[in-house]
Formats: C-alpha cells, sequence, structure tokens
C-alpha cells in the first residue's frame, strides 16, 4: 500500500495535474477486524472551493475487487499498481472473514459454556 501512496505523490509532484490520478486505497478499523477498500475520487468546485467526492469499489463475491468498474476513470498506472496489490488484498480480506467468522463462533460457544455452567448450578439439577 504504501508503494502505491509513494507513486501517487510522486506524480502529483512531478507531472501536471492531467496525469494524477483519482484512486485511493484505506484501511477501515472494523468490528474486531480492518477493512481494505479501493476508492474513486471525483473532484467538483462548489462556490469557488474544490470539494473531493470518494466512491467505493465494489468487492465481489471472491473479495476481490474489479477495476473495470471504474477503468474509463483511472489513468494506466494506477490500474498497474492496484492490479499488483489487489491479489494480496483480496487474500487479506478471505482471511480476515475468516478470522471474524473464528471469532463469532467463539462467542457463540463462550455464551452455551455459560449457560450450561449456570444450568448445572441450579438447585434442581444438582445430584442427590
Amino acid at each position: 500500500m504504501d508503494e502505491f501512496w509513494a507513486a501517487h505523490h510522486r506524480i502529483r509532484q512531478q507531472g501536471p495535474a492531467s496525469t494524477w490520478g483519482s484512486l485511493g486505497v484505506r484501511l477501515r478499523p472494523r468490528r474486531f477486524v480492518f477493512s481494505i477498500e479501493w476508492f474513486v475520487n471525483r473532484f467538483a468546485k462548489v462556490r469557488g472551493e474544490t470539494k473531493v467526492f470518494s466512491h467505493a469499489l465494489r468487492i465481489s463475491k471472491n473479495r476481490a475487487v474489479d477495476f473495470r468498474q471504474a477503468e474509463s476513470k483511472l489513468k494506466s498506472w494506477e490500474l498497474s499498481y492496484a492490479g499488483e496489490l489487489e491479489a494480496d488484498f483480496a487474500e487479506t480480506r478471505r482471511m480476515l472473514d475468516e478470522l471474524l467468522a473464528i471469532h463469532l463462533r467463539l462467542g457463540i460457544y463462550e455464551r452455551r459454556v455459560t449457560d450450561f455452567d449456570n444450568y448445572l448450578k441450579q438447585p434442581t439439577h444438582l445430584p442427590r
């Protein structure tokens, strides 16, 4: 991810605005895990001020982003970097899904153990 942003900043410093990219990537904290999201920025002048409007790219069922949904808006250097990174990001998303599933199942198990322990402590279920 750092390589992508380094290239992004390098092109902004060296090249004209027409070569600047509009693709971005971010990590977002979620409950117990994080998400990796690609987004496309659109810039517009509103009352003389430049506003940024971000649009997140959809993640498919196989947990990868298909950049064809925004291909017409992206520069070739962006697609190149993003394509290299996305395979690793998709695998990371799949592992995060598995980690979240383990966390949820662990919570269910803990509740069942607690419920069973409380059941055994009830006086009607103690051995005589």
